[in-house]
Protein backbone atom coordinates (compact mmCIF):
# COMPACT_ATOMS: atom_id res chain seq x y z
CA UNK A 1 0.00 0.00 0.00
CA UNK A 2 1.25 3.50 -1.03
CA UNK A 3 2.65 5.52 1.80
CA UNK A 4 -0.27 8.04 2.23
CA UNK A 5 0.49 11.56 3.95
CA UNK A 6 -1.37 11.91 6.33
CA UNK A 7 -2.32 8.66 6.78
CA UNK A 8 -5.87 8.78 7.02
CA UNK A 9 -8.64 11.83 5.17
CA UNK A 10 -9.65 14.66 7.34
CA UNK A 11 -13.28 14.32 8.08
CA UNK A 12 -13.75 17.86 5.84
CA UNK A 13 -12.55 15.99 3.22
CA UNK A 14 -15.56 15.75 0.18
CA UNK A 15 -16.88 12.18 -0.60
CA UNK A 16 -14.26 12.44 -3.97
CA UNK A 17 -11.52 13.14 -2.45
CA UNK A 18 -11.87 10.10 -0.09
CA UNK A 19 -12.33 7.99 -2.85
CA UNK A 20 -9.60 9.01 -4.42
CA UNK A 21 -7.84 8.70 -1.66
CA UNK A 22 -8.61 4.71 -1.37
CA UNK A 23 -7.86 4.30 -4.98
CA UNK A 24 -4.51 5.77 -4.43
CA UNK A 25 -4.18 3.38 -1.74
CA UNK A 26 -3.51 0.44 -3.95
CA UNK A 27 -0.27 1.57 -5.61
CA UNK A 28 2.99 -0.12 -4.42
CA UNK A 29 4.34 0.83 -0.65
CA UNK A 30 7.00 2.66 -2.34
CA UNK A 31 4.70 4.96 -3.89
CA UNK A 32 4.47 8.45 -1.45
CA UNK A 33 0.67 10.42 -1.50
CA UNK A 34 0.30 13.54 -0.50
CA UNK A 35 -3.09 14.97 0.69
CA UNK A 36 -3.20 18.88 -0.07
CA UNK A 37 0.45 19.82 -0.18
CA UNK A 38 1.17 23.71 0.13
CA UNK A 39 2.26 24.49 -3.53
CA UNK A 40 3.06 28.17 -3.71
CA UNK A 41 0.26 29.14 -1.50
CA UNK A 42 -2.00 26.77 -3.04
CA UNK A 43 -3.19 23.25 -2.45
CA UNK A 44 -3.79 20.78 -5.01
CA UNK A 45 -5.70 17.82 -3.80
CA UNK A 46 -3.19 15.09 -4.44
CA UNK A 47 0.42 14.99 -5.44
CA UNK A 48 1.75 11.20 -6.18
CA UNK A 49 5.45 10.89 -6.51
CA UNK A 50 5.97 7.31 -8.11
CA UNK A 51 9.59 6.42 -8.15
CA UNK A 52 9.38 4.31 -11.31
CA UNK A 53 6.60 6.86 -13.12
CA UNK A 54 7.28 10.02 -12.08
CA UNK A 55 5.51 12.95 -10.02
CA UNK A 56 1.59 13.19 -10.80
CA UNK A 57 -0.47 16.13 -9.43
CA UNK A 58 -4.37 14.88 -8.77
CA UNK A 59 -7.47 17.71 -9.05
CA UNK A 60 -10.57 16.59 -7.54
CA UNK A 61 -14.34 18.26 -8.31
CA UNK A 62 -17.31 17.16 -6.86
CA UNK A 63 -19.81 19.01 -9.37
CA UNK A 64 -22.77 17.64 -9.89
CA UNK A 65 -24.07 18.06 -14.26
CA UNK A 66 -26.92 20.70 -13.24
CA UNK A 67 -24.44 22.92 -11.64
CA UNK A 68 -22.28 23.18 -14.42
CA UNK A 69 -23.77 26.34 -16.49
CA UNK A 70 -21.19 27.13 -19.14
CA UNK A 71 -17.27 25.71 -19.62
CA UNK A 72 -13.96 26.17 -21.31
CA UNK A 73 -10.96 24.94 -21.24
CA UNK A 74 -9.83 27.84 -19.42
CA UNK A 75 -12.58 28.62 -16.63
CA UNK A 76 -16.62 26.76 -15.93
CA UNK A 77 -19.09 28.64 -14.26
CA UNK A 78 -20.97 27.03 -11.51
CA UNK A 79 -24.44 27.20 -10.15
CA UNK A 80 -25.06 25.23 -7.17
CA UNK A 81 -27.51 27.33 -4.93
CA UNK A 82 -28.43 30.42 -6.96
CA UNK A 83 -25.13 32.29 -6.84
CA UNK A 84 -22.48 31.47 -9.92
CA UNK A 85 -19.20 31.30 -9.42
CA UNK A 86 -16.04 30.90 -11.72
CA UNK A 87 -13.99 28.49 -11.29
CA UNK A 88 -10.53 27.40 -13.53
CA UNK A 89 -10.85 24.52 -15.38
CA UNK A 90 -9.55 21.55 -12.93
CA UNK A 91 -7.06 20.75 -15.95
CA UNK A 92 -5.75 24.12 -16.19
CA UNK A 93 -5.42 24.28 -12.43
CA UNK A 94 -3.74 21.38 -12.26
CA UNK A 95 -1.57 21.96 -15.00
CA UNK A 96 -0.71 25.22 -12.83
CA UNK A 97 0.35 23.55 -9.74
CA UNK A 98 2.62 20.96 -11.93
CA UNK A 99 4.48 24.01 -13.48
CA UNK A 100 4.43 25.88 -9.75
CA UNK A 101 5.96 22.70 -8.44
CA UNK A 102 8.54 22.58 -11.26
CA UNK A 103 9.55 26.13 -10.23
CA UNK A 104 9.99 25.26 -6.80
CA UNK A 105 12.15 22.53 -7.27
CA UNK A 106 14.44 24.26 -9.75
CA UNK A 107 14.83 26.39 -6.90
CA UNK A 108 16.02 23.96 -4.28
CA UNK A 109 19.30 24.33 -3.24
CA UNK A 110 19.72 20.50 -4.48
CA UNK A 111 17.87 20.30 -7.43
CA UNK A 112 20.76 19.05 -9.19
CA UNK A 113 20.17 15.73 -8.18
CA UNK A 114 16.50 16.24 -10.16
CA UNK A 115 18.07 17.17 -13.18
CA UNK A 116 20.13 16.26 -16.66
CA UNK A 117 23.52 16.57 -15.74
CA UNK A 118 24.86 16.74 -19.72
CA UNK A 119 23.77 15.59 -23.15
CA UNK A 120 20.71 16.78 -25.42
CA UNK A 121 18.67 17.04 -21.96
CA UNK A 122 20.76 19.07 -19.90
CA UNK A 123 18.97 21.47 -17.23
CA UNK A 124 15.76 19.29 -17.81
CA UNK A 125 14.18 16.69 -15.25
CA UNK A 126 15.14 13.51 -15.17
CA UNK A 127 11.48 12.40 -14.53
CA UNK A 128 8.48 13.10 -16.23
CA UNK A 129 5.58 15.67 -14.68
CA UNK A 130 1.92 14.64 -15.06
CA UNK A 131 -1.31 16.28 -14.12
CA UNK A 132 -4.61 14.63 -13.92
CA UNK A 133 -8.34 15.77 -13.34
CA UNK A 134 -11.06 13.67 -11.92
CA UNK A 135 -15.13 14.86 -11.88
CA UNK A 136 -16.69 12.09 -8.90
CA UNK A 137 -20.21 13.13 -9.24
CA UNK A 138 -20.31 13.24 -13.17
CA UNK A 139 -20.09 10.59 -15.71
CA UNK A 140 -19.16 10.45 -18.75
CA UNK A 141 -22.87 10.45 -20.42
CA UNK A 142 -24.18 12.77 -18.40
CA UNK A 143 -21.21 15.37 -19.68
CA UNK A 144 -21.97 14.51 -23.19
CA UNK A 145 -25.29 15.05 -22.97
CA UNK A 146 -24.69 18.34 -22.10
CA UNK A 147 -22.52 19.17 -25.02
CA UNK A 148 -19.09 18.86 -22.68
CA UNK A 149 -17.53 15.93 -24.23
CA UNK A 150 -14.61 18.15 -25.87
CA UNK A 151 -14.02 20.90 -23.07
CA UNK A 152 -14.13 17.35 -20.10
CA UNK A 153 -12.27 15.09 -22.75
CA UNK A 154 -8.42 12.95 -23.51
CA UNK A 155 -6.86 11.05 -21.16
CA UNK A 156 -6.04 14.17 -18.21
CA UNK A 157 -9.93 13.66 -17.18
CA UNK A 158 -11.58 10.93 -15.49
CA UNK A 159 -15.32 10.95 -15.10
CA UNK A 160 -17.52 9.11 -12.16
CA UNK A 161 -17.85 6.47 -14.39
CA UNK A 162 -13.84 6.04 -15.60
CA UNK A 163 -12.97 6.39 -11.25
CA UNK A 164 -15.42 3.57 -10.78
CA UNK A 165 -13.79 1.29 -13.50
CA UNK A 166 -10.48 2.30 -12.43
CA UNK A 167 -11.21 0.90 -8.81
CA UNK A 168 -11.74 -2.65 -10.82
CA UNK A 169 -8.32 -2.79 -12.15
CA UNK A 170 -5.39 -4.81 -11.34
CA UNK A 171 -2.33 -2.89 -10.27
CA UNK A 172 -0.65 -2.79 -13.69
CA UNK A 173 -3.24 -1.89 -15.75
CA UNK A 174 -4.12 1.43 -12.46
CA UNK A 175 -0.46 2.23 -13.00
CA UNK A 176 -0.61 1.81 -17.52
CA UNK A 177 -3.63 4.43 -16.78
CA UNK A 178 -1.81 7.15 -14.55
CA UNK A 179 0.63 7.17 -16.84
CA UNK A 180 -1.21 8.88 -19.71
CA UNK A 181 -1.58 11.61 -17.56
CA UNK A 182 1.92 12.29 -18.95
CA UNK A 183 2.62 14.40 -21.56
CA UNK A 184 5.21 13.16 -22.72
CA UNK A 185 5.64 9.78 -20.36
CA UNK A 186 9.11 8.05 -21.03
CA UNK A 187 10.99 5.01 -18.84
CA UNK A 188 13.14 6.27 -16.39
CA UNK A 189 15.29 4.93 -14.01
CA UNK A 190 13.78 4.41 -10.73
CA UNK A 191 14.48 7.59 -8.40
CA UNK A 192 16.73 6.84 -5.32
CA UNK A 193 16.81 7.72 -2.25
CA UNK A 194 18.44 10.95 -2.15
CA UNK A 195 16.14 12.59 -5.11
CA UNK A 196 12.75 11.42 -3.28
CA UNK A 197 14.06 13.56 -0.30
CA UNK A 198 14.69 16.22 -2.21
CA UNK A 199 11.08 16.17 -4.05
CA UNK A 200 9.77 15.76 -0.08
CA UNK A 201 12.03 18.76 1.18
CA UNK A 202 10.26 21.05 -1.70
CA UNK A 203 6.47 19.71 -0.67
CA UNK A 204 6.82 19.56 2.49
CA UNK A 205 9.79 21.79 4.23
CA UNK A 206 8.73 21.40 7.10
CA UNK A 207 10.09 17.53 7.04
CA UNK A 208 13.50 19.10 6.62
CA UNK A 209 15.41 18.32 10.34
CA UNK A 210 18.70 19.91 9.35
CA UNK A 211 21.32 19.89 6.79
CA UNK A 212 24.00 17.68 7.57
CA UNK A 213 27.42 19.23 7.27
CA UNK A 214 29.37 19.56 3.94
CA UNK A 215 31.98 16.49 3.64
CA UNK A 216 35.58 17.21 4.01
CA UNK A 217 35.77 17.80 0.30
CA UNK A 218 33.35 20.69 -0.06
CA UNK A 219 30.12 19.33 -1.47
CA UNK A 220 26.90 19.78 -1.31
CA UNK A 221 25.48 19.50 2.47
CA UNK A 222 23.09 16.62 2.11
CA UNK A 223 19.49 17.07 3.54
CA UNK A 224 18.60 15.05 7.05
CA UNK A 225 15.10 14.78 6.82
CA UNK A 226 12.30 13.06 8.76
CA UNK A 227 11.11 9.74 7.94
CA UNK A 228 7.85 8.83 6.29
CA UNK A 229 6.60 7.62 10.04
CA UNK A 230 7.45 10.19 11.25
CA UNK A 231 6.14 12.84 8.59
CA UNK A 232 2.32 10.65 8.51
CA UNK A 233 2.44 11.40 12.40
CA UNK A 234 3.20 14.44 12.54
CA UNK A 235 0.63 15.77 10.36
CA UNK A 236 -2.01 13.69 12.19
CA UNK A 237 -1.29 15.35 15.54
CA UNK A 238 -4.42 17.63 16.51
CA UNK A 239 -4.08 20.88 18.51
CA UNK A 240 -5.45 22.11 21.63
CA UNK A 241 -3.38 20.34 24.22
CA UNK A 242 -1.68 17.18 23.08
CA UNK A 243 1.05 14.74 25.80
CA UNK A 244 3.27 12.83 23.58
CA UNK A 245 5.32 9.69 25.56
CA UNK A 246 8.00 7.74 24.24
CA UNK A 247 10.92 5.62 24.54
CA UNK A 248 14.25 7.19 24.27
CA UNK A 249 15.27 6.70 20.60
CA UNK A 250 11.38 6.75 19.17
CA UNK A 251 11.63 10.47 17.65
CA UNK A 252 10.00 12.15 19.94
CA UNK A 253 12.03 15.07 19.34
CA UNK A 254 12.10 14.48 16.15
CA UNK A 255 8.38 14.84 15.56
CA UNK A 256 8.10 17.61 17.89
CA UNK A 257 10.30 19.64 15.47
CA UNK A 258 8.04 18.33 12.47
CA UNK A 259 5.18 19.77 14.22
CA UNK A 260 6.58 23.03 15.32
CA UNK A 261 7.47 23.61 11.68
CA UNK A 262 4.09 23.12 10.23
CA UNK A 263 2.41 25.11 12.42
CA UNK A 264 5.28 28.19 12.02
CA UNK A 265 4.68 27.76 8.61
CA UNK A 266 1.65 30.22 8.48
CA UNK A 267 4.02 33.23 9.50
CA UNK A 268 1.55 35.12 11.37
CA UNK A 269 1.48 32.46 14.12
CA UNK A 270 4.17 33.13 17.01
CA UNK A 271 5.76 29.91 18.48
CA UNK A 272 7.50 28.98 21.62
CA UNK A 273 10.51 25.67 22.16
CA UNK A 274 10.87 25.04 25.91
CA UNK A 275 13.11 22.28 27.01
CA UNK A 276 15.41 22.26 30.09
CA UNK A 277 19.24 22.08 29.03
CA UNK A 278 21.21 24.60 27.29
CA UNK A 279 22.07 22.00 24.28
CA UNK A 280 19.17 20.56 23.57
CA UNK A 281 17.80 24.42 23.30
CA UNK A 282 20.92 25.01 21.39
CA UNK A 283 20.37 22.38 18.93
CA UNK A 284 16.85 23.69 18.09
CA UNK A 285 17.89 26.65 18.10
CA UNK A 286 20.13 25.48 15.15
CA UNK A 287 17.22 23.99 13.18
CA UNK A 288 14.97 27.13 13.58
CA UNK A 289 17.75 29.56 12.90
CA UNK A 290 15.68 30.72 9.47
CA UNK A 291 12.76 30.74 11.21
CA UNK A 292 11.45 33.89 12.61
CA UNK A 293 8.56 33.35 14.66
CA UNK A 294 9.86 30.39 16.49
CA UNK A 295 11.98 31.33 19.38
CA UNK A 296 13.43 28.24 21.54
CA UNK A 297 15.18 27.80 24.94
CA UNK A 298 15.76 26.59 27.58
CA UNK A 299 12.95 27.11 30.54
CA UNK A 300 15.53 29.75 32.98
CA UNK A 301 16.48 31.30 29.63
CA UNK A 302 12.74 32.04 29.03
CA UNK A 303 12.31 33.68 32.37
CA UNK A 304 15.44 35.47 32.22
CA UNK A 305 14.10 37.07 28.64
CA UNK A 306 10.91 38.01 31.53
CA UNK A 307 13.28 39.81 34.07
CA UNK A 308 12.88 36.46 36.54
CA UNK A 309 16.18 35.00 36.76
CA UNK A 310 16.89 31.84 38.76
CA UNK A 311 18.08 31.49 41.87
CA UNK A 312 20.17 28.36 42.66
CA UNK A 313 19.39 28.24 46.13
CA UNK A 314 15.33 28.29 45.60
CA UNK A 315 13.61 25.65 44.37
CA UNK A 316 12.67 24.77 40.72
CA UNK A 317 9.03 25.18 41.65
CA UNK A 318 9.66 27.93 43.77
CA UNK A 319 11.10 29.73 40.65
CA UNK A 320 8.28 28.44 38.40
CA UNK A 321 5.71 30.38 40.66
CA UNK A 322 7.51 33.32 40.75
CA UNK A 323 8.05 33.50 36.57
CA UNK A 324 4.11 32.59 36.90
CA UNK A 325 3.38 35.94 38.76
CA UNK A 326 4.86 37.86 36.60
CA UNK A 327 3.51 36.15 32.95
CA UNK A 328 -0.11 36.85 35.34
CA UNK A 329 0.41 40.95 33.93
CA UNK A 330 2.18 40.49 30.71
CA UNK A 331 0.24 40.05 27.20
CA UNK A 332 0.41 36.49 26.37
CA UNK A 333 3.27 36.45 23.24
CA UNK A 334 2.60 32.74 21.81
CA UNK A 335 0.22 31.06 19.33
CA UNK A 336 1.82 27.68 20.14
CA UNK A 337 4.12 26.12 22.85
CA UNK A 338 6.51 22.91 22.18
CA UNK A 339 7.63 21.15 25.51
CA UNK A 340 10.47 18.97 24.76
CA UNK A 341 12.10 16.78 28.06
CA UNK A 342 8.87 17.36 29.69
CA UNK A 343 9.80 14.85 32.69
CA UNK A 344 12.59 17.82 33.54
CA UNK A 345 10.23 20.73 33.98
CA UNK A 346 8.34 21.18 37.51
CA UNK A 347 4.66 21.69 38.16
CA UNK A 348 4.34 25.22 37.84
CA UNK A 349 6.36 25.36 34.75
CA UNK A 350 3.57 23.48 32.74
CA UNK A 351 1.37 26.79 33.73
CA UNK A 352 4.07 29.66 33.05
CA UNK A 353 3.91 27.71 29.65
CA UNK A 354 -0.06 27.87 29.30
CA UNK A 355 -0.11 31.35 31.07
CA UNK A 356 2.41 32.23 27.62
CA UNK A 357 -0.31 31.29 25.39
CA UNK A 358 -2.42 33.78 23.91
CA UNK A 359 -5.08 30.71 24.94
CA UNK A 360 -4.73 29.12 27.29
CA UNK A 361 -7.11 26.44 26.97
CA UNK A 362 -7.65 26.15 23.14
CA UNK A 363 -4.09 27.03 22.05
CA UNK A 364 -1.49 24.62 20.68
CA UNK A 365 0.21 23.19 23.60
CA UNK A 366 2.26 20.07 22.72
CA UNK A 367 4.51 18.02 25.67
CA UNK A 368 7.06 15.37 24.73
CA UNK A 369 8.29 13.32 28.04
CA UNK A 370 9.57 9.90 29.16
CA UNK A 371 9.50 9.26 32.90
CA UNK A 372 12.15 6.86 32.45
CA UNK A 373 14.33 9.81 31.56
CA UNK A 374 13.96 11.81 34.38
CA UNK A 375 17.06 13.08 35.77
CA UNK A 376 15.87 15.86 38.50
CA UNK A 377 14.27 15.33 41.57
CA UNK A 378 10.64 16.69 41.25
CA UNK A 379 7.54 16.46 42.87
CA UNK A 380 5.00 13.67 41.38
CA UNK A 381 1.65 15.83 39.90
CA UNK A 382 -1.28 14.95 37.83
CA UNK A 383 -1.35 16.85 34.67
CA UNK A 384 -4.63 18.20 36.34
CA UNK A 385 -3.10 20.00 38.90
CA UNK A 386 -0.45 21.32 36.37
CA UNK A 387 -3.23 22.97 34.33
CA UNK A 388 -3.07 20.20 31.32
CA UNK A 389 -6.24 19.13 29.27
CA UNK A 390 -4.75 15.75 28.75
CA UNK A 391 -8.00 13.80 28.44
CA UNK A 392 -8.30 12.07 25.24
CA UNK A 393 -5.27 13.77 24.30
CA UNK A 394 -2.26 11.62 24.94
CA UNK A 395 -0.26 9.71 22.23
CA UNK A 396 1.84 6.49 22.16
CA UNK A 397 1.42 3.42 20.23
CA UNK A 398 -0.29 4.56 17.59
CA UNK A 399 2.59 6.86 16.52
CA UNK A 400 4.97 3.38 17.50
CA UNK A 401 6.85 5.35 20.05
CA UNK A 402 7.03 2.42 22.02
CA UNK A 403 9.76 1.43 19.93
CA UNK A 404 13.39 2.26 19.70
CA UNK A 405 15.01 3.27 16.02
CA UNK A 406 18.30 4.83 17.50
CA UNK A 407 19.77 2.32 19.42
CA UNK A 408 20.96 -0.98 18.13
CA UNK A 409 19.55 -3.99 19.81
CA UNK A 410 22.69 -4.88 21.45
CA UNK A 411 22.75 -1.82 23.20
CA UNK A 412 19.33 -1.67 24.50
CA UNK A 413 19.96 -5.09 26.03
CA UNK A 414 22.33 -3.10 28.22
CA UNK A 415 21.01 0.09 28.43
CA UNK A 416 17.45 -1.31 29.31
CA UNK A 417 18.78 -2.56 32.64
CA UNK A 418 19.10 0.82 34.07
CA UNK A 419 15.62 2.20 32.73
CA UNK A 420 13.32 3.13 35.78
CA UNK A 421 9.94 2.56 35.58
CA UNK A 422 8.58 4.89 38.22
CA UNK A 423 5.16 4.35 39.55
CA UNK A 424 2.61 6.23 37.52
CA UNK A 425 -1.50 6.28 36.83
CA UNK A 426 -3.09 6.62 33.17
CA UNK A 427 -0.97 8.13 30.59
CA UNK A 428 -3.96 10.73 30.47
CA UNK A 429 -3.76 11.73 34.79
CA UNK A 430 0.77 11.99 34.94
CA UNK A 431 3.50 11.72 33.53
CA UNK A 432 4.49 7.68 32.21
CA UNK A 433 7.52 5.83 32.23
CA UNK A 434 8.45 3.78 28.99
CA UNK A 435 11.28 0.80 28.94
CA UNK A 436 12.20 0.03 25.31
CA UNK A 437 11.88 -3.47 24.45
CA UNK A 438 15.57 -4.48 23.09
CA UNK A 439 14.61 -7.07 20.85
CA UNK A 440 12.16 -4.89 18.92
CA UNK A 441 15.09 -2.88 18.02
CA UNK A 442 15.26 -2.06 14.34
CA UNK A 443 18.85 -2.23 14.46
CA UNK A 444 21.52 -4.41 15.12
CA UNK A 445 25.61 -3.67 15.43
CA UNK A 446 28.36 -4.29 17.45
CA UNK A 447 27.98 -5.20 20.94
CA UNK A 448 29.52 -2.74 24.09
CA UNK A 449 32.36 -3.12 25.62
CA UNK A 450 33.81 -1.92 28.62
CA UNK A 451 37.94 -0.87 28.84
CA UNK A 452 39.60 -1.07 32.77
CA UNK A 453 42.39 0.28 33.06
CA UNK A 454 45.31 0.96 36.38
CA UNK A 455 45.05 4.62 36.96
CA UNK A 456 43.20 7.61 35.84
CA UNK A 457 45.70 8.62 34.05
CA UNK A 458 45.79 5.76 31.88
CA UNK A 459 42.45 5.69 31.16
CA UNK A 460 42.42 9.25 29.82
CA UNK A 461 45.20 8.14 27.25
CA UNK A 462 43.40 5.13 26.33
CA UNK A 463 39.48 7.29 25.95
CA UNK A 464 41.94 9.43 23.30
CA UNK A 465 43.48 6.04 21.50
CA UNK A 466 39.86 5.18 21.29
CA UNK A 467 38.64 8.20 19.63
CA UNK A 468 41.64 8.03 17.56
CA UNK A 469 40.75 4.72 16.24
CA UNK A 470 36.63 5.70 15.33
CA UNK A 471 38.15 8.35 13.49
CA UNK A 472 40.46 6.76 11.72
CA UNK A 473 37.98 3.66 11.20
CA UNK A 474 35.59 6.17 9.10
CA UNK A 475 33.79 8.47 11.76
CA UNK A 476 33.40 11.86 11.01
CA UNK A 477 34.97 13.88 14.71
CA UNK A 478 31.45 15.60 15.19
CA UNK A 479 29.63 12.05 15.16
CA UNK A 480 32.22 11.19 18.19
CA UNK A 481 30.85 11.87 21.79
CA UNK A 482 32.75 11.19 24.91
CA UNK A 483 30.33 11.52 28.09
CA UNK A 484 31.32 12.30 31.76
CA UNK A 485 29.35 12.33 35.07
CA UNK A 486 31.45 14.91 36.85
CA UNK A 487 34.88 16.78 36.27
CA UNK A 488 36.16 16.03 40.24
CA UNK A 489 39.55 16.96 40.38
CA UNK A 490 39.23 18.58 37.02
CA UNK A 491 40.46 15.05 34.95
CA UNK A 492 38.44 16.28 31.75
CA UNK A 493 41.14 19.43 31.75
CA UNK A 494 43.82 16.72 30.73
CA UNK A 495 41.38 14.69 28.34
CA UNK A 496 40.47 17.70 26.74
CA UNK A 497 44.51 18.24 26.22
CA UNK A 498 45.08 15.32 24.73
CA UNK A 499 42.07 15.23 22.44
CA UNK A 500 43.00 18.67 21.11
CA UNK A 501 46.52 17.01 20.37
CA UNK A 502 44.95 14.78 17.65
CA UNK A 503 41.63 15.68 16.99
CA UNK A 504 39.14 18.96 16.67
CA UNK A 505 36.94 18.83 19.78
CA UNK A 506 34.07 20.92 21.08
CA UNK A 507 33.65 21.27 25.01
CA UNK A 508 31.13 23.50 26.19
CA UNK A 509 32.61 23.49 29.90
CA UNK A 510 35.61 24.11 28.58
CA UNK A 511 35.24 27.64 27.96
CA UNK A 512 38.80 27.71 25.59
CA UNK A 513 39.49 28.56 21.83
CA UNK A 514 40.92 25.31 21.24
CA UNK A 515 38.22 23.39 22.42
CA UNK A 516 35.25 25.45 20.46
CA UNK A 517 35.07 22.86 17.04
CA UNK A 518 31.74 22.99 16.02
CA UNK A 519 31.78 19.64 14.07
CA UNK A 520 34.68 17.88 16.51
CA UNK A 521 34.28 15.58 18.84
CA UNK A 522 32.26 16.38 21.78
CA UNK A 523 33.19 16.30 25.27
CA UNK A 524 30.31 17.03 27.56
CA UNK A 525 28.49 16.02 30.59
CA UNK A 526 25.83 13.40 30.63
CA UNK A 527 22.86 15.90 31.43
CA UNK A 528 23.60 17.92 28.71
CA UNK A 529 23.40 15.17 26.21
CA UNK A 530 19.70 14.76 27.41
CA UNK A 531 18.07 14.68 23.66
CA UNK A 532 21.12 14.45 21.62
CA UNK A 533 22.98 11.38 19.62
CA UNK A 534 26.05 10.38 17.92
CA UNK A 535 27.17 7.51 15.96
CA UNK A 536 29.71 6.50 18.72
CA UNK A 537 29.56 7.32 22.26
CA UNK A 538 32.35 6.55 25.28
CA UNK A 539 31.23 6.99 28.82
CA UNK A 540 34.56 7.90 30.51
CA UNK A 541 34.84 6.89 33.79
CA UNK A 542 31.74 4.61 34.58
CA UNK A 543 33.60 3.50 37.80
CA UNK A 544 32.16 6.89 39.23
CA UNK A 545 28.63 6.47 39.08
CA UNK A 546 26.75 6.11 41.00
CA UNK A 547 27.70 9.68 42.19
CA UNK A 548 26.64 11.56 45.04
CA UNK A 549 27.61 15.27 46.37
CA UNK A 550 25.15 15.30 49.38
CA UNK A 551 25.86 13.39 52.53
CA UNK A 552 22.21 14.45 53.45
CA UNK A 553 20.06 13.03 50.08
CA UNK A 554 18.04 10.07 49.83
CA UNK A 555 20.46 7.18 48.84
CA UNK A 556 17.65 5.25 47.29
CA UNK A 557 16.02 8.11 45.26
CA UNK A 558 19.46 9.49 44.13
CA UNK A 559 20.50 5.63 42.65
CA UNK A 560 17.35 6.28 40.91
CA UNK A 561 18.53 9.57 39.15
CA UNK A 562 21.84 8.14 38.46
CA UNK A 563 20.49 4.97 37.06
CA UNK A 564 18.34 7.18 34.95
CA UNK A 565 21.11 9.33 34.00
CA UNK A 566 23.57 6.37 33.07
CA UNK A 567 20.81 4.96 30.80
CA UNK A 568 19.69 8.47 29.02
CA UNK A 569 24.11 8.46 28.37
CA UNK A 570 23.71 4.81 26.67
CA UNK A 571 20.87 5.46 24.63
CA UNK A 572 22.75 8.69 22.91
CA UNK A 573 24.66 6.03 21.19
CA UNK A 574 23.41 4.87 17.92
CA UNK A 575 25.48 2.21 16.81
CA UNK A 576 28.84 2.33 19.02
CA UNK A 577 28.92 2.44 22.92
CA UNK A 578 32.12 1.75 25.29
CA UNK A 579 32.80 2.61 28.76
CA UNK A 580 35.96 2.86 30.73
CA UNK A 581 36.99 2.88 34.32
CA UNK A 582 39.76 2.49 36.10
CA UNK A 583 38.39 0.66 38.93
CA UNK A 584 35.81 -2.68 39.19
CA UNK A 585 33.10 -0.73 41.31
CA UNK A 586 29.78 1.62 40.96
CA UNK A 587 27.99 0.83 37.70
CA UNK A 588 31.13 -0.15 36.40
CA UNK A 589 30.94 -3.46 37.73
CA UNK A 590 27.43 -3.90 37.04
CA UNK A 591 28.19 -3.08 33.34
CA UNK A 592 30.61 -5.83 32.85
CA UNK A 593 28.83 -8.18 34.35
CA UNK A 594 25.84 -7.48 31.49
CA UNK A 595 28.39 -7.31 28.99
CA UNK A 596 29.43 -10.79 30.23
CA UNK A 597 26.43 -12.34 30.64
CA UNK A 598 25.31 -11.05 27.26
Amino acid sequence: MAEMIPDRMPTGASAGEKRVFQLLQKLPDHVIVYYEPVVSQRYPDFVVVMPETGLLIIEVKGWYPKHIVAASMQDVSIDADGTKEMHRHPVRQAREYQFALMDLARKHSQTATLLHADGNHEGRFIFPFGHLAILSNCNRKQLSEKGLDEVFGGPRVLAKDELAELELLDLRALQDRLKQAFDPWWPISPLHEEQISVLRAVLHPEVIVSRAHADDKGAEPSLRILDLRQERNAGSIGDKHRIIYGVAGSGKTVILIARAKMVSADPQRRCLILCYNKALAEYFQSVFANVENVECMNFHAFGGTLGVHFNRTEEEEDYGLRLLEKLSYIPARYDAVFIDEAQDFARSWFHCAKAALKEPDDGDLLIVGDGTQMLYKRRRFSWKDAGIAAQGRTINRRFDLDRNYRNTRQILQIASAFANAAEGGAPEESLQSLIPDAAAATRQGPMPTIHFTPSVDQEISLVAEKVSGLIKAGLKPRDVAILYRANTKRWVYELARQLAEQVPIYWPQGNHQAYAHPSGVRLTTMHSAKGLQWSAVIVARADMMPFSMDDNEDPDANLLLEKGLMYVAMTRAETHLMFTASRRNGFATQIEALLTRT
